[in-house]
């Protein structure tokens, strides 16, 4: 999950500059089992929801057809 979150804040200070803030929170999508929602503070007055992302359930590898205790992987939009 670090790695995860290492890499959306590198998106996110790609996309909006290198001194931007992030923040990140828990949340639930049906998917993904953590979850977490990606905010950035915008103009440096409020925050805003860029996307959300966590770690692809293991049920959803395994009904792909792969082993979840082998396979893991991350989603995020």
């Amino acid at each position: 999950m670090t790695d995860l979150i290492g890499v959306l804040d590198f998106f996110a200070w790609r996309i909006f500059g290198e001194n931007t803030k992030t923040r990140v929170y828990g949340h639930h999508f049906p998917y993904t089992e953590p979850s977490i929602e990606v905010e950035v503070l915008y103009k440096g007055k409020r925050w805003l929801e860029i996307l959300g992302a966590g770690m692809v359930h293991p049920e959803v590898i395994k009904n792909a057809g792969y082993d979840p205790k082998k396979y893991r992987g991350w989603a995020f939009g």
